[in-house]
């Protein structure tokens, strides 16, 4: 029986069923998941909090404008 698998390659093991090889960068059980670096995540994080500032910065300009 072969498994489909996305991102590696399928391994039967004898007396255990099969196994997912998943290539570098990814995991899962199918090797579906793509692993997130932890520069990506922190960039992410930053780009969040800088929007929102701005977002408040671009209310309270607008509110003072209009008085």
């Amino acid at each position: 029986m072969k498994m489909f698998v996305l991102h590696g390659k399928f391994n039967q093991v004898l007396g255990y069923g099969y196994e997912c090889r998943c290539y570098e960068g990814y995991t899962g059980s199918r090797c579906e998941n793509k692993i997130q670096s932890e520069l990506g995540n922190l960039m992410l994080g930053w780009m969040i909090v800088v929007s929102f500032i701005v977002l408040i910065g671009m209310f309270f300009f607008l509110c003072r404008t209009k008085k």
